[in-house]
């Protein structure tokens, strides 16, 4: 299914799961436009190509910093798929 543009890509730690799924849930349900892996991939899809197809159609990307590392650059793992898609 082709994403809308205005789409928010969530990027968070795994171990932050339970609070970016709530999140995203609760931004949809106020009329948000958000992806997440958790909501969006389903079985059989391929987890890396449907991430990196999420990201080049996303204009926007919502960052939720790991807790057990505040410091942690973001920019590590999701970084280089937004400004090489773009």
């Amino acid at each position: 299914m082709a994403i809308d543009p205005s789409t928010a890509f969530v990027s968070y730690s795994r171990e932050d799961l339970n609070f970016a799924h709530r999140l995203a849930t609760d931004l949809r349900a106020k009329g948000a436009k958000v992806w997440m892996d958790k909501i969006d991939i389903r079985a059989g899809q391929r987890w890396e190509a449907e991430i990196e197809a999420a990201v080049g159609a996303c204009s926007r990307v919502l960052v939720i910093p790991p807790r057990s590392r505040p410091r942690m650059s973001w920019r590590k793992s999701v970084w280089p798929l937004t400004t090489a898609s773009k």
